[in-house]
This record gives structure tokens, sequence and C-alpha cells, in this order.
């Protein structure tokens, strides 16, 4: 009996997690495309599986999230790497910070001009996405994708889903941001 385990719009990604689940628990698992746009990971048993259905959703839940935080994390070195050589000539120095909440469905990647060079760091800070997302002159949705510019600091808002948080999104949002920036000035 086939069961399915999950539905992603991603079939790279479906795929991954397939292959994964395989790795970790040798149970048959596979994918097929349900709809347009949306792809099923199916099993066929729940042999190799530890404590059943719920274990495996549980498992798939954790997977997505890691999957999603190395996503913002390509995106942000991504997105640096861009505006490092934007300003290679004043050489200013980007402090990168992500910022992501189980209460939210909303990450928030800040990019700060002018502080000390960093690597790219996630926390659970919840006051600190308060405060960000107070910023916005109006609610922000669940499916949003928003800019907010605070004095020096460029503040990425968008779902937690790994599919907004590509290379390509980072080239397309870092020249949205310096036009935003050039405009600005």
């Amino acid at each position: 009996m086939q069961h399915q385990l999950a539905i992603l719009n991603n079939q790279e990604l479906a795929d991954t997690l397939a292959d994964d689940l395989f790795t970790h628990t040798s149970a048959p698992f596979f994918t097929e495309q349900e709809k347009v746009g949306q792809w099923a990971v199916y099993f066929d048993d729940d042999k190799g599986f530890h404590g059943g259905l719920k274990n495996k959703r549980a498992f798939v839940r954790g997977w997505l999230a890691n999957a999603a935080r190395a996503a913002r994390e390509r995106y942000a070195a991504s997105l640096l790497r861009l505006f490092s050589e934007l300003t290679r000539r004043s050489r200013t120095p980007l402090e990168i910070k992500g910022y992501v909440s189980r209460n939210s469905p909303l990450a928030i990647i800040a990019f700060t001009a002018g502080a000390q060079d960093s690597e790219y760091t996630e926390s659970p800070n919840e006051e600190a996405i308060k405060a960000i997302l107070a910023m916005y002159p109006s609610p922000i949705s669940a499916d949003a994708e928003v800019c907010i510019f605070h004095e020096t600091t460029a503040y990425i808002i968008k779902p937690k889903g790994v599919e907004y948080w590509t290379r390509e999104a980072a080239l397309e949002d870092a020249k949205a941001i310096v036009s935003d920036m050039i405009q600005e000035n």
C-alpha cells in the first residue's frame, strides 16, 4: 500500500528528500508529480522507519527546516558576494544576520553596511523579529516578499520556504536593493 508523506513544490527538493529518507531508513521512497508544480513523496510500507507515519512526518519537518536554513545560508552568501562586488571600490564591510521564528511563517535576513564583516548566522530572536516587522507600515502577509530599509540596514523578509531563498532570487533581490538604494540617494 502506498502512503503519501509530503507534497513539495520543487521536484529537486522532493527527489533529494526521498533519497535522504532511503539513506536514513532503507525504506522504499519515491516521488511522483501530483499536478503542475507539485511533487509528492510516497513510501510503500512502514519497514525501516521506527515509530510509523508520525515519525516519518517529524523527520520530514526537520529535514525541510534544515533544507530551508541551508537555502537561506546560500542565498545570504550569494547576496553578500554580489554586494561585495558592487562596493569593492569603497570596500564597505557588511554584517549579515538571519532571524527565524517557529511562530512566524516568515524569515528575515538583515544586511548592515559599515558594520564588521561577518559570516551568516541565524537566530530565533522573537523580540528582534517583532521589532523588524513593526517597521513596516502595514501587517506583512505570510506570502509577502518585502525589503525594509532602516538607517544602514536592509531587511529582506520572505516566507521560510526553500524556493524563496535561491541564488537566482539573491541576484534579483540584489538588483532591486541596489536600485532602491540609488533612488534613495
